[in-house]
């Protein structure tokens, strides 16, 4: 059956237009970014992909992960990150503390060449031109350095290039490079704060690497910087899941399969399922006190027994056998493993990382 509107299609633009800028720009008393002068202040309709004005009249893909601050996948749950090691989703930090401030990412230096850093898959770039961007500012005005490092073999790329800021106010930092055949398997895109111990802070709302020598990150209106597509929190988590995944139970508590456990048993082996990783991933337990093994009798009465130990018997891209200890039962229970009701924090974090 056929849809006829009443509406022009100027109309129906203007009405979703209307929706988008409603729902997807921010309140400056919540964050204090829009409506300042040079700052980035959200989206529009003139934002949707494919109706960009954009330098070069559209937007390449991005071969970044998470790639917006604004609201990035964060799995590992913390605010603030004050250890070398991965932070939000794809992140690595080296000697700075990274913030997420609802709004942006904050990376504060506590030592010399301090970087937050993601590594890609180096086959993407051989050969090709390439351009890195990023909507950053720092306070105060200090600086930051952009390279493509080999860090297996200690080995600098073609891309590498500073950008000192000049105001208070969001600035694109960008630079372009041609890219050598011979890349290796993986390469590293370095964000460093500084280049001493100045212990300088940068805060970052987007970054992007892609194909081609213009940047299609965002454009000016005015004085404000606006992203050219609207971030989709969504397709960022399920191609964060590809390298990394927590698992827990908060909403679903079932956890695993269910499989019968004879009478006497003090063990037994339950299926773990996750989004298909990259490679065979590193299965962590939080703390084994965190689960208990729900058993429902044939005859239908429900028990619960405490976890005692697990462990990884087998690992696949997208499963795992997980041997589970736990009490003796006294008769034969279906069973399957589940985070304990005084035990909120119970996961398995699941880590293929590059």
């Amino acid at each position: 059956m056929a849809y006829n509107s009443s509406h022009t299609g100027a109309q129906i633009d203007s009405a979703v237009g209307a929706v988008i800028e409603k729902e997807s720009t921010w309140d400056s008393k919540q964050d204090g970014l829009k409506g300042k002068k040079g700052q980035f202040v959200g989206f529009t309709a003139d934002n949707v992909p494919g109706a960009v004005d954009a330098p070069s009249g559209g937007v390449n893909p991005n071969l970044l992960d998470n790639w917006y601050f604004g609201r990035p996948v964060n799995q590992r749950g913390q605010m603030e990150y004050t250890s070398s090691g991965y932070t939000i989703d794809r992140w690595y930090a080296e000697q700075i503390t990274v913030q997420v401030m609802g709004g942006y990412i904050k990376c504060t230096s506590s030592g010399t060449y301090t970087r937050l850093q993601q590594t890609i898959e180096g086959f993407y770039l051989a050969g090709n031109t390439i351009t890195f961007s990023a909507l950053a500012k720092s306070a105060p005005r200090k600086m930051c350095r952009i390279m493509l490092y080999d860090l297996s073999n200690d080995t600098e790329y073609e891309l590498h290039f500073r950008h000192n800021f000049t105001s208070s106010d969001w600035e694109l930092v960008t630079g372009t490079a041609t890219i050598r055949d011979n890349v290796p398997e993986k390469l590293s895109i370095l964000f460093y704060v500084d280049d001493s111990e100045e212990h300088g802070s940068l805060d970052i709302l987007a970054a992007k690497l892609e194909l081609g020598s213009t940047q299609t990150l965002a454009h000016k209106e005015g004085d404000k910087w606006v992203l050219n597509e609207i971030p989709d929190f969504g397709e960022q988590l399920r191609r964060c899941t590809y390298y990394a995944e927590k698992v827990e139970s908060k909403d679903t508590p079932a956890i695993t399969n269910s499989t019968f456990v004879p009478s006497g048993a003090t063990s037994a082996v339950f299926i773990l399922p996750y989004a298909r990783k990259r490679t065979v991933p590193a299965i962590n337990f939080n703390d084994v006190s965190n689960y208990r093994v729900i058993a429902r009798s044939i005859s239908g009465g429900t028990t619960a027994f405490s976890v005692t130990a697990i462990s990884l018997l087998d690992i696949g891209r997208t499963k795992a056998a997980i041997l589970v200890s736990f009490n003796t039962t006294d008769q034969g229970y279906y069973c399957f493993l589940q985070r304990s009701d005084n035990a909120p924090a119970g996961y398995a974090f699941i880590s293929a990382d590059l």
